[in-house]
């Protein structure tokens, strides 16, 4: 009996050990989100945007932003700013620095219909650490000036 409890310890232990060996690339979404690199990286983008958006649809918060970069660019599919937004925004809500600056940039852009100079002074402060860089500090001004 005490050989079966050391066996069971000792198999506890491995799983432990393998469960934090292999992040979340290793869990279903995962398993997308790594197709959905292969795919990409093939250029077929209609194929990766299906296969991040199943990761997506798991939680996987790279594979969202992944999504809203397809959306935005209207890469394997129609070009959808609104959808993009969302998805960068669950992104970035989950420390994904990529998506922040997609987020400041829609919203501080000068083409207006998603102008939102609050909002894009947020995600600037959000990936610069709570302060706002020179290099976007301009940008906000012209933002809230309306050129």
């Amino acid at each position: 009996m005490a050989g079966v409890r050391c066996h069971m310890k000792r198999s506890l232990a491995l799983f432990v050990v393998l469960l934090m060996a292999f992040p979340a690339w290793a869990t279903p979404a995962g398993d997308d989100f790594y197709l959905a690199e292969r795919y990409r990286s093939k250029g077929l983008f209609g194929a990766a945007l299906v296969a991040y958006q199943s990761a997506a649809d798991k939680r996987h918060p790279i594979a969202h932003h992944w999504v809203g970069v397809f959306l935005f660019e209207g890469m394997g599919a129609d070009k959808d700013v609104s959808a993009a937004i969302r998805h960068f925004t669950i992104a970035a809500n989950q420390g994904v620095t990529g998506s922040m600056v997609y987020l400041a940039n829609i919203f501080l852009s000068a083409n207006g219909t998603y102008r939102d100079c609050k909002a894009g002074e947020k995600w600037v402060k959000a990936f610069s650490s709570g302060s706002v860089p020179e290099e976007w500090a301009g940008r906000i001004e012209s933002c809230e000036n309306g050129t």
